[in-house]
């Protein structure tokens, strides 16, 4: 992202909230881990993985990012 923004530039970015915080989808997740085993539940946690905004939001800094405007849930 940062190779390709124009210099003030925007770049926005969308994540889930962690797998723990999606209960719609443990159904789903069960019944791959029941006929593929349990390894599939950090495969299919990857999707949601970065649901920490803290956690994202320094990686994005990291990177060379100037972070404005984390929202959750479009609470902020």
């Amino acid at each position: 992202m940062t190779r390709l923004v124009a210099s003030g530039g925007s770049v926005a970015v969308q994540t889930y909230a962690g797998l723990h915080e999606q209960p719609g989808y443990r159904p789903f997740i069960d019944s791959v881990i029941r006929h593929t085993g349990p390894d599939a539940r950090k495969l299919l946690g990857t999707y949601w993985s970065k649901g920490d905004l803290d956690e994202l939001r320094l990686l994005l800094e990291t990177a060379g990012l100037d972070v404005q405007g984390t929202h959750s849930n479009g609470a902020q």
